[in-house]
């Protein structure tokens, strides 16, 4: 697995060395973040133009610019770009979380090759022990002779203190419990829970008072005392290991019969305790691959594979998806704008006309009123760039007809296609079309306020819901609470 990480940042590096050529094009000069952005954003239009030639992606292209462009009024030549920079960013980011999740997961391969607790190295197994406070930890020994192969399990024992760092440990053990029960004068009235053991265990305590009649050795206080405080003596006592007043005996029963597999874990076990109890003083416990005539391994260390791999292969895949719902998310709010600005566009549109205006002089004086109010909603933004292009030179019937494919809306599609035929077929009848357009018009809106009265009324279950469930326990409460 840690081959594969090394080969995907290897291809990481080498699409971003390749990508420079287009760093020029997305560096926006805001110091490290520009910088970043610009190399994420080149190597995402590097990696999609590979992309665009292998696989047949004009379809998607094509979608995606219908998207953005329903979102925005922009030339087409500037819609061009604003899909290569979407499209560039989107797999800039994914291949970016791609790459970052492939980086943690070669340090935790990397992790556990090089610093893995148990190894072989030149025929010897070394295991780290835990520092003295530590707990005791079984370590699995497999063995292997004449073609016969097991299992012993051995504790392993924390690394122990010597002599003077023994003494040392314990000066500090003793002022910290001076200070936590014996503090300078503070007059000690209330039994106390002396401790037994220190440091997670490490050092056994044991108290001894030399005034039982005051406070016992447990730390409980006469409750008969009377007068003013008197002096007491508390001892204590510091054990650990061979450096305290505690023995320890080591008894062997009469052994059953053994087989031979026991005999032979039996035998082992004895041989690791006595090296591991020779060597409890150092760092290391070194144990000899080959000991009396068995082949002796440990366990080797789990390898969680592949899992920031997968990881990051679901987030690259779930920035394009967030991305494009995002532009969905803002094409359906536009077609909600537009659906309800319908009756208003259509029945000014028709007031116009019949004061005598032309198609070209209604859709700006429309305009021109919006933007009177500061309006900046899609249609007027449509409309604008419509106008503008027929100021260029583009005949009337092909702008109106390129509006309403581009507001994507079935009822303005008709209008715009019935006004262009109109002004290229020079049909007469135009106040008769709009007639009739106002009168769908009404009935659209109708509809959309019937359809926007029925979605809030359901909006509206849930909170009338949970208004008659409080209501119901203001009624009920009381009642129960007076049973």
């Amino acid at each position: 697995m840690i081959y594969i990480n090394t080969v995907i940042i290897v291809l990481y590096v080498t699409l971003a060395i390749i990508s420079r050529k287009h760093f020029s094009k997305y560096k926006d000069g805001k110091g490290l973040l520009g910088i970043v952005r610009g190399h994420v954003l080149s190597m995402g239009e590097c990696a999609w133009n590979w992309i665009s030639r292998v696989l047949p992606v004009e379809g998607i292209e094509a979608s995606l610019e219908k998207l953005l462009r329903r979102g925005k009024v922009i030339s087409p030549k500037r819609l061009k770009q604003e899909r290569e920079v979407f499209l560039a960013q989107c797999v800039g980011m994914a291949l970016t979380v791609f790459f970052v999740c492939n980086l943690v997961e070669l340090v935790g391969q990397a992790r556990v090759v090089f610093l893995a607790k148990h190894y072989e190295w030149d025929g010897e197994i070394i295991i780290e022990r835990e520092s003295y406070q530590g707990e005791y930890k079984e370590e699995e020994i497999f063995y292997e002779m004449s073609g016969q192969e097991g299992q012993v399990v051995l504790q392993v024992s924390p690394i122990r203190l010597k002599e003077e760092e023994f003494l040392m440990e314990a000066d500090k053990v003793a002022v910290e419990l001076e200070e936590e029960y014996f503090n300078g004068d503070k007059v000690i009235s209330e039994s106390m829970e002396l401790p037994v053991s220190y440091r997670e265990g490490a050092f056994s305590l044991s108290w001894e008072s030399e005034n039982p009649e005051l406070i016992s050795s447990r730390g409980g206080i006469n409750e008969q005392l009377e007068g003013k405080p008197r002096e007491a003596c508390m001892r204590l006592t510091i054990s650990y290991f061979d450096f305290s007043a505690t023995y320890s005996f080591n008894l062997l029963v009469g052994p059953r019969e053994l087989s031979r597999e026991e005999e032979i874990s039996g035998k082992l076990s004895q041989v690791l305790v006595s090296l591991e109890q020779a060597t409890v003083g150092e760092r290391q416990l070194v144990i000899p691959s080959d000991l009396e005539g068995m082949r002796l391994r440990v366990k080797e260390p789990k390898e969680e594979k592949g899992i920031y791999l997968l990881f990051g292969v679901v987030i690259g895949c779930l920035i394009p998806m967030v991305g494009v719902s995002r532009l969905k998310e803002k094409e359906k709010k536009r077609n909600t704008v537009l659906t309800k600005e319908y009756p208003y566009f259509v029945d000014s549109l028709w007031l116009y006309i019949q004061s005598g205006m032309t198609i070209k002089r209604a859709l700006g004086q429309y305009v021109d009123r919006a933007t009177s109010k500061n309006s900046e909603d899609y249609l007027i933004k449509e409309l604008q760039y419509t106008l503008n292009q027929i100021a260029t030179g583009q005949s009337e019937y092909e702008a109106y007809d390129e509006l309403g494919s581009r507001l994507g809306l079935p009822v303005y599609g008709s209008l715009m296609r019935h006004i262009s035929q109109n002004l290229k077929m020079g049909t007469k009848d135009l106040k008769g079309l709009m007639e009739t357009e106002v009168s769908m018009a009404l009935d659209s809106r109708r509809e959309t306020a019937k359809s926007l009265g029925e979605q809030a009324s359901t909006k509206l279950f849930f909170p009338m819901i949970v208004l008659l469930m409080v209501v119901m326990i203001i009624i009920i409460a009381p009642a129960m609470m007076g049973l």
